[in-house]
């Protein structure tokens, strides 16, 4: 498994992957935004974009965040995490230490997410690279 945060000319390039699996994570949210202001805030570089790529180099997670700064911290908030094809929760594990480093080059001191109560459930098994919660 590989993880690469895009950049933004791959976002466009491979827009035709991306945009299905964030419009999936979108509509099980409140209406907030759709993956037109997705693509804006990556072109802003407002929002950041992660793959997951399994051996043959096909996708199974996309995942997007973005850095909130906060009066006394900056917290890095992952917005949408969602299985391509065959992919599955464990290539999103994969995902999460990189995206746990990227959070700590950025001087984040937490990493936060919002989502359906099922979630908890997943997350409770999923621990950072100094075995934190």
């Amino acid at each position: 498994m590989k993880v690469i945060q895009l950049s933004n000319t791959d976002i466009m390039q491979f827009w035709n992957v991306l945009e299905p699996a964030i419009s999936k994570a979108l509509a099980t949210s409140e209406g907030e935004a759709d993956t037109y202001s997705y693509l804006n805030k990556f072109s802003n570089n407002d929002y950041q974009c992660w793959v997951v790529l399994n051996e043959d180099n096909d996708v199974v997670n996309v995942s997007t965040t973005r850095i909130n700064t906060y009066p006394e911290h900056k917290s890095l908030h992952i917005l949408t995490t969602t299985s391509v094809g065959v992919g599955k929760w464990k290539e999103y594990k994969e995902a999460h230490h990189a995206i746990e480093q990227y959070a700590r080059k950025q001087g984040c001191k937490r990493i936060e997410m919002y989502g359906r109560k099922g979630w908890s459930r997943v997350l409770d098994k999923l621990t950072g690279s100094k075995n934190e919660k």
